[in-house]
């Protein structure tokens, strides 16, 4: 037997079974039918778009089929999570349309955003499902923004003022979703904070400000939610003129016919903090029946403002110095002071200090003469008069220490006391109204002992021979002379020191050691000489002279010896030795000259010589070395008188240097005797 039937729901239902025949045969028999819960199928989530405060009111959140046909509603149970940690059951509704339920929930979200919502379905068979969706809160409106006008007073603080007011669609307390910008007017802008009237149910916007000056000024306020929603707003900052206050003069001190220069006459403060200076507008009666402008600065250590003005006062005595300030706001002070005004001082150069020796230096015995000009107010000068008083002073460094020395006097002598000190003085005067001008002059140089004196040393010569040669002593003499007049020569306390040039002008080095005396040796020649002294007192003062040059150092003559007077018989030759010429250079070229006026001369040798006049004419003359010279005269001179001559003769033998042209000449006399002789007898032939 079979059938078939749509049970509307699970569950177990007992079968029955009637069967009958046309014979009229029947029975009837049970079963149990077993009905299964039927599928839920196609869940899908729905997405929510919902604001943030706001109920979303009923909205769909899934949909989800069941194959059991028909509206059956109520056999299920639905649970919302909105994803910000609060559930809620959901409803379920069915659209015999689409055969397709529906789950809905309300739900208020706190803040703007995205959430994941969950929903779990079951049905009363047990079939469950759970499917998501998002729900997007949008941010809730801002509305009802107003600007607070704002009242301040210059350079004070507001403390923290109301600048604005708003609502937010968002119910309750979301102060810190908020950030606020408040741009003050004035170039400046600061953060605000925002705050929550519940009863209000209005949130307002709070900051404080300095503003530097007075005036009115725009405030704009930005206010953004962390949603995006934002808005701006303005209103007026109304700020007033800060009070000026403490104000004083301040007395002034002048001298007639002189500017005060810039002087203070009055001080104040004013209530807006930080220098302000250029707000002030002041005037200055100075009492004598002008007035001018003043200047205003400002100290930030003491936060104190000073009105300050120049003026020349035409006689002295005192005047009343008024004082009226006033701000660019309108605020005003007015104060006076005492003016003193001084009779015109008199003026005193800076003395000078002149020295009597003009020596340029200043030395003890020196009489120093201090000169001054003092001026008075009715323009009479003095100088030199006895009105000026004189006080000289002495000291140790020329910079402290000063002591009084000499008595009221322009002039001061200088003593034994004031060697290696310094001098100074200073002048004073006091004129008819009793002002006293004083100077002070520059300190002297170091007073220091009378330097000796040395005179320009001389050069001598030992050899006394009219020229500087080779082997000659040269002697330098000269004169000191000490403070204490004692004169001092030739003293072993002078020092000497030799020097030797090529051209007698420059190029001079040492030569020699510390003596008075020099030898000139071949290193000398061709060269020129002076001598430089020098001598220290006992001050340490020292003198020095240098000599003139001496002319140029030539070489020694050669030194030539002779014998004694010779003789001989006429008619009979003289062989003639003991002529010598030595020289000191050895290696120097030399010649020789002999001459007779009665003969003739000749060599005994003549290696190595140069003979130019053979002695046939009554000259011999030759050159060579002094070797060769000396071998040559030590072979001896043969003199042959003329013939039948009986009388004296005169040798002159003349040596000579020839590198320099020195030379030296000396006589021998030779004696020519007769000889008797037979006479010549002459016999003629018959």
């Amino acid at each position: 037997m079979r059938g078939n039937h749509t049970y509307a729901e699970d569950g177990s239902q007992t079968v029955t079974v009637s069967v009958s025949d046309a014979g009229g045969n029947n029975f009837a028999t049970t079963s149990t039918a077993t009905i299964a819960d039927a599928a839920l199928s196609a869940a899908t989530g729905v997405n929510v778009s919902a604001t943030e405060g706001a109920d979303t009111t009923s909205v769909a959140v899934a949909t989800f089929k069941d194959a059991s046909p028909g509206d059956h509603s109520a056999d299920f149970t639905a649970t919302i999570a909105w994803g910000d940690g609060h559930t809620s059951a959901g409803t379920v509704s069915y659209d015999s349309g689409t055969q397709t339920y529906t789950v809905r929930g309300n739900h208020i979200y706190a803040e703007d955003g995205t959430q994941t919502v969950t929903v779990s379905v079951s049905d009363e068979g047990g079939n469950s499902f759970t499917t998501t969706s998002t729900a997007s809160i949008a941010d809730a409106a801002l509305s009802a923004a107003a600007g607070v006008n704002v009242s301040a007073t210059e350079g004070a603080d507001t403390t923290s003022v109301a600048v604005a007011t708003f609502k937010d669609a968002n119910p309750g307390d979301h102060s810190a979703d908020f950030t606020t910008s408040i741009a003050w007017g004035d170039g400046h802008t600061s953060a605000g904070t925002v705050s929550y009237d519940s009863g209000t149910q209005t949130y307002t916007v709070r900051g404080n400000h300095i503003y530097a000056e007075d005036g009115t000024q725009t405030v704009t306020v930005s206010v953004s939610d962390e949603g995006g929603n934002s808005f701006t707003t303005t209103s007026t900052a109304s700020i007033a003129d800060a009070a000026l206050s403490a104000a004083a003069g301040v007395n002034v001190s002048a001298t007639e016919g002189a500017d005060t220069t810039s002087v203070a006459v009055a001080t104040f403060k004013d209530a807006n903090p930080g220098d302000h200076s250029a707000d002030f507008t002041t005037s200055i009666d100075w009492g004598d029946g002008h007035t001018s402008a003043g200047t205003v600065s400002y100290d930030s250590g003491t936060q104190t403002y000073t009105v300050r003005g120049n003026h020349t006062y035409a006689e002295d005595g005192t005047q009343t110095v008024t004082v009226s300030v006033s701000d660019e706001g309108g605020n005003s002070s007015t104060t006076t002071s005492t003016a003193s005004i001084a009779e015109v001082p008199p003026t005193m150069a800076v003395p000078t200090i002149a020295d009597s020796s003009n020596a340029g230096a200043f030395r003890e015995g020196d009489m120093l003469t201090a000169s001054t000009t003092v001026t008075t107010d009715d323009g009479i000068g003095i100088n030199g008069n006895s009105a000026i008083s004189y006080q000289w002073q002495r000291s140790a460094n020329g910079v402290s220490g000063w002591s009084d020395v000499g008595s009221n006097s322009a002039s001061y002598t200088l003593s034994e006391n004031d060697k290696n000190s310094y001098l100074q003085v200073i002048t004073s005067f006091t004129d008819d109204t009793g002002q006293t001008v004083t100077q002070t002059s520059a300190a002297t140089a170091e007073v220091v002992d009378v330097p000796p004196t040395m005179a320009v040393p001389t050069i001598a010569d030992s050899s006394n021979a009219g020229a500087f040669r080779e082997g000659d002593m040269l002697t330098a003499s000269t004169t000191v002379t000490t403070d204490d007049g004692i004169g001092i020569n030739g003293n072993s306390a002078i020092s000497y020191q030799w020097q030797r040039s090529a051209n007698g002008v420059s190029g001079w080095s040492n030569v020699g050691s510390n003596s008075a005396s020099y030898m000139l040796t071949e290193n000398d020649e061709n060269s020129y000489l002076q001598v430089i002294t020098s001598f220290t007192d006992d001050t340490g003062q020292t003198v020095t002279q240098t000599s003139a040059a001496t002319a140029a150092v030539i070489d020694a003559p050669p030194t030539l010896t002779v014998p004694g007077a010779l003789s001989t018989n006429e008619n009979t030759p003289l062989t003639i030795t003991g002529i010598a010429m030595t020289e000191a250079d050895a290696d120097d070229a030399l010649s020789m000259s002999l001459s007779v006026a009665h003969g003739t001369l000749a060599l005994g040798s003549t290696n190595g010589l140069t003979v130019t006049s053979n002695g046939s004419n009554g000259t011999l003359a030759f050159s060579g070395s002094q070797s060769a010279i000396s071998a040559a005269l030590v072979s001896g001179v043969i003199y042959t008188p003329t013939s039948e001559y009986e009388a004296s003769d005169i040798l002159t033998v003349t040596g000579t240097n020839t590198e320099n042209g020195t030379g030296v000449s000396k006589n021998i006399t030779v004696n020519i005797t007769g000889k008797a002789e037979p006479p010549t007898l002459t016999v003629q032939n018959a």
